[in-house]
Formats: C-alpha cells, structure tokens, sequence
C-alpha cells in the first residue's frame, strides 16, 4: 500500500465551510497533489493557492503526526 493521507474533521470541516467555488477548487487540488501526484497550484487563483497552503498543512501535519504516533506504539 503507498502512503497513507490523514484528512481529520478538522480538515474537512474546513473545507466544507468555503464557498461552493472555493470548495470544488480545494478538493481538486488535495486530489490533483495527494493521489495524483500533479501540481495543484497552477489550476488556483492566488487566493484559493494561500487556502490550500493552509490546508495542505494541516493535512501533512497530521499525518506526520499520526505516523509518528504508529511508529512509538511499536
């Protein structure tokens, strides 16, 4: 299995708080770079580009936190 991506409530709360358009745009772009492996940035405008900075921060974050959290339970 490749690499896990952790996406909490927080995250998804989130996400589903903008706007429909900022939204779509988003999850497009968490899609295009976690699973895709593609550049998201050149499908955003500037602002939706500093949203998903934000987000993908979280979402990296957490899921460092989650391995690390594996990897002392072993």
């Amino acid at each position: 299995m490749g690499n896990t991506i952790i996406i909490t409530p927080r995250v998804v709360e989130t996400i589903k708080s903008l706007p429909v358009k900022e939204r779509e745009a988003i999850s497009y772009a968490l899609v295009n770079d976690f699973i895709l492996g593609l550049d998201p940035k050149k499908f955003l405008t500037p602002m939706e580009g500093i949203l998903y900075t934000m987000i993908k921060y979280y979402v990296t974050r957490d899921t460092q936190q989650r391995n690390e959290a594996l990897r002392l339970a072993e």
